[in-house]
């Protein structure tokens, strides 16, 4: 956060969102088939933050928009590889 602190918070938002979308989607908007996860952790800790939940909200409205009304999106990620519930949808997805 320290990082783009000088910012204003609507440039940090855009920031936010621009990262959340770039690790799940690419350039054309379509999902990826494999993640980009170098920093996919660190990018999550970030829900911690009551400021930045409308980042969240976005990437969560991102995925509701590819799903059809029976596949489950979960509403908050968790940062635990080990469970994947990211993977898990975009299994369900395809």
């Amino acid at each position: 956060m320290s990082i783009t602190s000088g910012l204003d918070g609507t440039k940090r938002k855009a920031i936010l969102d621009g990262m959340l979308f770039e690790v799940f989607f690419n350039s054309t908007g379509k999902l990826r088939d494999d993640i980009k996860s170098g920093y996919f952790d660190e990018l999550f800790e970030l829900q911690r933050y009551a400021e930045l939940k409308d980042s969240f909200n976005f990437i969560a409205e991102a995925f509701r928009r590819l799903t059809a009304p029976s596949t489950h999106c979960p509403e908050r990620v968790t940062t635990s590889r080990s469970v994947s519930p990211l993977r898990k949808s975009r299994m369900a997805i395809a």
